[in-house]
């Protein structure tokens, strides 16, 4: 591995483990010294990520634990993001010394996470990203769900690179992702938890990224395979709940749900559209469902406990959170224009492919999610409003929610770059999975037609601008790995 000429990635997990100590000793600037933390992290994230470039892998050369490649560096930088968004925002009445450490806490723990390969570091900060949560709520199925995956995933680690340990591996991975019949501890979490506690927890999805590091190597494909389906089983059973709810937090609570078991079904594909819709998709829920949670929790901090079964009204009042509430929330299931978008269409293909049969279960999912945000979107803004306060985004909570959606909207309209790393992170796990360079693989609906319009599209400055973003990501896919993706003008007829 190549060492970085700079230790951004010591750097990036001391900034917030030393604003978690400097909170303490100063207490009275404890807020502030958590939102220079995060941005210093951010900062840190940032620079890793382009030093790392179009590399493979990178080391730290102060501690050579940590290590970089081009599936954790995104991840890096978006847990980054989500953990300065939820100090950002966080509401007057919670700024205490002892939240604000316990923000940076966890997110020096998921730093650290993403920024490693070592199985063994991997176990220990996966028992430690489950016991803060635990620690506020103290809640005893929280316990047990969190202690039987902390219990079978160091089993998993223990038993070395055979075969049979990726069965207490993928259990683990289940329950932390609530993947059916393992889900029953996630909506009651969103319910008991603090908003941004509930976030940093659940939004980075650490079981995926374990189950990408250590299950795809080594399981084999009927394992995938069930995984995959028991995902895609999943999505649309927490969307078809997060329909029925009246509570909003445990809407959230399905809809995320529905959501992750997506990106874990797409990380379970066995080809290299699918699998890079996957990666994509995840950074892009990363984002997207953390500024859709923090609307809810500004919305949450001025009127309290919210519930689906009335209108409240207030559009008029706030139409800034209005706006930002439905386009982040739209953001999750692929709305035209979004990373969501790019992401979404190129995972229904590669779903279609592996999983023949249940495939279609992506676009059903989607569907019923977004459902749910208009349904909540009328329930929260629209109506007559009797609440006489003024309700306007503070600055600091404009700035969190309009950045998000500008980054969103900004890697939806030129995907590209975002597109090349997760070609690459996805080349690299096939690679691992099938112990040889993975085969490109046609994808076209008209096999005497080939991606040279495609491929000159994009060579082609002025015509690749007004191509779409799927037609973007086709031609990514046919550049990086010289497969046929049909990219031209009757694609979406089929």
């Amino acid at each position: 591995m190549t060492p970085l000429h700079f230790p951004w990635l010591t750097l990036l997990f001391l900034s917030p483990a030393l604003g978690t100590a400097a909170v303490f000793l100063w207490r009275d600037f404890a807020h502030k010294i958590g939102i220079g933390a995060t941005l210093v992290g951010l900062g840190m994230a940032v620079g890793s990520w382009v030093e790392l470039g179009s590399q493979k892998a990178v080391v730290d050369p102060l501690l050579p634990l940590l290590t970089l490649d081009p599936l954790g560096a995104p991840l890096v930088f978006c847990c980054a993001v989500t953990t300065a968004a939820v100090l950002f925002t966080m509401p007057k009445a919670h700024r205490t010394p002892e939240l604000s450490a316990k923000f940076l806490a966890s997110e020096t723990v998921l730093l650290l996470t993403f920024s490693t390969v070592n199985p063994w570091f991997l176990a220990l900060l996966f028992a430690a990203g489950a016991f803060l949560p635990w620690f506020e709520i103290r809640s005893r199925a929280f316990a047990v769900y969190m202690g039987a995956s902390v219990l079978l995933f160091t089993l998993g680690v223990a038993a070395g690179p055979v075969r049979w340990a990726c069965l207490p591996l993928v259990a683990a991975v289940l329950i932390r992702k609530g993947i059916l019949p393992l889900h029953s501890w996630m909506p009651s979490f969103f319910q008991s938890a603090r908003f941004g506690t509930a976030l940093l927890f659940v939004i980075p999805q650490v079981g995926t990224y374990c189950a990408a590091r250590l299950i795809l190597p080594l399981a084999p494909h009927s394992i995938l395979e069930a995984m995959g389906i028991l995902a895609l089983l999943t999505s649309v059973y927490a969307a078809a709940l997060g329909l029925a709810q009246k509570d909003v937090r445990r809407m959230f609570g399905y809809f995320f749900m529905s959501q992750s078991a997506v990106v874990l079904a797409g990380i379970t594909c066995d080809n290299l559209g699918g699998l890079a819709g996957g990666l994509t998709l995840w950074i892009s829920s990363i984002l997207s469902l953390t500024g859709f949670g923090v609307a809810l929790r500004a919305l949450e901090a001025r009127r309290g406990l919210l519930s689906l079964d009335v209108f409240h009204g207030g559009y008029e009042r706030m139409p800034l959170l209005a706006a930002g509430f439905l386009v982040l929330g739209l953001a999750c299931v692929g709305i035209p224009g979004t990373l969501g978008f790019v992401a979404q269409e190129l995972l229904v293909d590669g779903s279609v492919e592996a999983f023949p049969g249940f495939g279609f279960l992506v676009g059903i999912a989607a569907a019923l999610n977004g459902i749910t945000i208009l349904r909540a979107y009328g329930a929260l803004f629209c109506g007559t409003t009797t609440s006489p306060s003024q309700e306007q985004l503070r600055p600091r909570e404009r700035l969190a929610m309009m950045g998000l959606v500008a980054f969103l909207l900004a890697c939806g309209l030129w995907p590209v770059p975002l597109l090349k790393g997760n070609l690459s992170a996805a080349s690299t796990l096939l690679q691992q999975r099938q112990g040889a360079p993975p085969q490109a693989k046609t994808i076209s609906t008209a096999p005497e037609r080939t991606s040279a319009p495609a491929t000159k599209a994009f060579q082609d400055r002025a015509s690749f601008r007004n191509t779409t973003p799927r037609t973007m990501a086709r031609a990514t896919l046919n550049l990086s790995t010289g497969a046929t993706f049909d990219t031209g003008p009757n694609w979406s007829a089929r």
